[in-house]
Parts: structure tokens; C-alpha cells; sequence
């Protein structure tokens, strides 16, 4: 079962999972932060232009802001540490793809960040 479109949260729970404020994300968007709060409220609708801004900014599709489409971050959802997991293993990768791209053996590095991935994955705070 679907869950009911809501704009409004939507905007809100991405704007906490990036740790911001509304007026943080007013100043980010060239907003004031009472547009944010209409916004956020559904007291009022954000125009296409501030639509896009909220999608890049957030790294959503407008898709998604249309409530059509899940996130296309991967990492959306996930808290700071997952995040920072994920960011480092694709780094790591990159490197090793552009220095040595034949090698199929993974690096220390890499095992490290297994291994952190493994941590994370193990923790039960559900």
C-alpha cells in the first residue's frame, strides 16, 4: 500500500537528513525562510524554479519531488556514518580503477571499508 503524497514532508525529511535549517535551506535556495515553512507546511506550493533548485540541492529527481519516483541518491535514508562508508568505498574504487585497472584483487583500503561496512550492517538499533 502506497503511502499518501506529502510535498511538504518530503521537502522537510530531506532537509533534516542534510542537517539543515529552514533558514538554512531558505539561504541555500534564495528563499526566505517563511516560503520554506509554507513549503514545508503545504500552505503553499514552490514554483517550478524553486522546484529544480530543491531537486539539485537535494540530489532528487523532480520525479521524485512529484512523488513518482524514489530517491536517485543512493545514499538517501542513510545516516552520516553510511554515508561516509559508501563516499569512501566509491573513492577507493575510482582509485583503483584509474591507477590499476586490470587488477581484480581489492586493496588494504578497501578491506578496511569492508570491514566498516560489515560494522554498520551488524548494529541493531532498528
Amino acid at each position: 500500500m502506497n503511502e499518501p503524497y506529502d510535498l511538504g514532508l518530503l521537502i522537510k525529511n530531506a532537509r533534516k537528513e542534510k542537517g539543515l535549517t529552514q533558514k538554512r535551506l531558505a539561504e541555500k535556495l534564495g528563499l526566505s525562510d517563511a516560503a520554506v515553512n509554507k513549503y514545508e507546511k503545504n500552505t503553499a506550493i514552490p514554483p517550478f524554479d524553486v522546484m529544480i533548485r530543491i531537486s539539485n540541492l537535494f540530489n532528487v529527481s523532480m520525479d521524485y519531488l512529484a512523488g513518482t519516483e524514489k530517491p536517485t541518491d543512493i545514499t538517501y535514508g542513510l545516516n552520516q556514518e553510511q554515508r561516509e562508508i559508501i563516499s569512501m568505498l566509491a573513492k577507493s574504487f575510482r582509485q583503483k580503477n584509474e591507477a590499476i585497472p586490470k587488477i581484480k584483487n581489492i586493496t588494504e583500503s578497501q578491506y578496511a571499508i569492508i570491514g566498516r561496512i560489515a560494522v554498520e550492517l551488524s548494529k541493531t538499533e532498528y
